[in-house]
C-alpha cells in the first residue's frame, strides 16, 4: 500500500517518465495526488533497480532534512524502507531548471549558495564513497561480458582507474553532497531555488560535487575557471583539475547506470540512448589533451 493512500485524496494519476532516467518518473514511478482539501501532493517511489545505486533510507534522510531546512520540497509522508515520499506539489509555482537559466549570473550565485548550505547544513547518515567506488560496484553488477556496453569500455574504464589513482593521492575533506550535477533536479521560481532527487546523495570531496555541476553546465558559454571559482567560492588550480577529474569519471557512472537498467529492462531504449550519450562524452573528455597531466606515470 502507497503512503498516498492514508491521505483523504480525490484522485491519483501517473505522472509519466520524461527524456532519460535521471528525468523525473524514469528512476522512480511518480504518481500526483490531488486532495479532498483542495491541495496537491507528489508521490515519489523508488524503481527497484535504483537500489543498486541509491538507498532509501539516506533518500528519505536527505529529502526530509532539505525539507526541515527549506532546501527542498515539502515532506509530507516518508518510508525510508522503499524510499517513497509524499511531498508537497509545487507544480503550479516553480518549475524544472534547464542549463540555459544558468547563463544568468544571479542564478549562478544562488546554485552556488544552495549546493554551499546542502553542505554546511544538511549531515545524513550515508555511504562515504565517491564517484570511482560507485563505478567499480556497478561494474560488479554488470559483469564483464554484458552486450549493452560498448566495444571500447576496458580503453575509458583504465583510463578512469587513471583519474581515480590521481585524485586518491589528493588530501580529501569529505561532506555530505547533493552529488548529481543535473540541472533536471533543480526548481527555480522567481525568489526561490530547491533541489530534489537525492538517489546519488552521499560523504564525498566536496569537489566531486562542484565537478559534476561543472560538467553539466560545460555546455554554456562560460569561462570553466570563472564557473568554478563562483561554485567554489574562490580559484585554486589544484582544486580546479581535481574537480575535473571527478565531472569526468561522473560520465562512466551515469553511462553504466544506463547500462545496468537498460539489461535489467531489456528493449527500454531510452537507458541505451542515456548509456550512450554519456559514453561519447567520456570518450571526449578522455581525449582532451588538458586531462593529460593525470595521465602521466
Amino acid at each position: 500500500m502507497s503512503l498516498i493512500d492514508a491521505f483523504p485524496t480525490v484522485s491519483v494519476e501517473e505522472i509519466p517518465a520524461l527524456a532519460s532516467p535521471t528525468w523525473w518518473g524514469a528512476d522512480s514511478i511518480r504518481r500526483r495526488g490531488q486532495l479532498s482539501n483542495g491541495g496537491s501532493v507528489l508521490v515519489r517511489q523508488m524503481h527497484p533497480d535504483a537500489r543498486a545505486y541509491a538507498r532509501p533510507a539516506v533518500v528519505v534522510a536527505a529529502a526530509t532534512a532539505a525539507s526541515d531546512a527549506g532546501l527542498g520540497p515539502r515532506v509530507l509522508a516518508s518510508d525510508a524502507a522503499t524510499g517513497e515520499l509524499v511531498m508537497a506539489d509545487l507544480s503550479d509555482t516553480m518549475r524544472t531548471a534547464t542549463i540555459d537559466d544558468f547563463l544568468d549570473r544571479a542564478a549562478l550565485e544562488r546554485l552556488a549558495d544552495l549546493l554551499g548550505r546542502i553542505r554546511d547544513e544538511i549531515t545524513v547518515t550515508a555511504p562515504a564513497c565517491s564517484v570511482f567506488d560507485d563505478i567499480r560496484e556497478l561494474r560488479r553488477l554488470i559483469g564483464s561480458g554484458a552486450p549493452a556496453l560498448p566495444g571500447d569500455i576496458e580503453w575509458m574504464a583504465a583510463r578512469v582507474d587513471d583519474l581515480a589513482t590521481w585524485v586518491d593521492g589528493r588530501p580529501q575533506a569529505r561532506r555530505f553532497c547533493h552529488n548529481v550535477g543535473d540541472v533536471s533536479n533543480i526548481l527555480l521560481s522567481e525568489d526561490r531555488m530547491l533541489v530534489v532527487d537525492w538517489d546519488l546523495a552521499r560523504w564525498v570531496d566536496p569537489l566531486q560535487d562542484i565537478g559534476v555541476v561543472l560538467d553539466e553546465l560545460a555546455y554554456l558559454p562560460l569561462d570553466p575557471e570563472d564557473l568554478f571559482t563562483t561554485l567554489n567560492r574562490g580559484w585554486d588550480p589544484m582544486a580546479y583539475a581535481t574537480a575535473r577529474a571527478f565531472g569526468t569519471a561522473e560520465h562512466l557512472r551515469q553511462g553504466l547506470i544506463g547500462v545496468y537498467r537498460d539489461l535489467r529492462e531489456p528493449g527500454t531504449i531510452e537507458y541505451s540512448k542515456f548509456a550512450d550519450w554519456h559514453f561519447l562524452h567520456l570518450r571526449e573528455a578522455l581525449l582532451d589533451r588538458r586531462h593529460d597531466g593525470y595521465f602521466v606515470a
